[in-house]
């Protein structure tokens, strides 16, 4: 569980510079992650892993330009991520 930062929930506006501003949202919402993973090894050396995550809530940081004279930047809960990987090593020496 990923849980926004105070600053991220704040909703007043944050001067970063003559053009850009920090806005919180009060509407943000914690990201869950749920993961798992697999590991093979074959005698010690030979080695996969697969790995699967779900993310729900998914935040992500946003610029909002409708304003000509300024930007304002700020956090929002888009969507659900899934992620697969698959990792596989197997050491060697190389010698000349």
């Amino acid at each position: 569980m990923d849980r926004p930062a105070y600053q991220d929930l704040n909703p007043f506006e944050f001067k970063l510079d003559d053009y850009t501003f920090s806005k919180g949202n009060t509407l943000l919402r914690p990201q869950y992650t749920h993961s798992a993973g697999l590991t093979f090894m074959y005698n010690y050396k030979l080695t996969a892993t697969l790995n699967y995550s779900h993310i729900k809530d998914l935040s992500t940081t946003l610029v909002d330009t409708t304003q000509q004279s300024k930007a304002i930047v700020y956090k929002k809960n888009l969507a659900t991520q899934d992620i697969t990987s698959l990792n596989i090593s197997y050491p060697f020496q190389y010698r000349r």
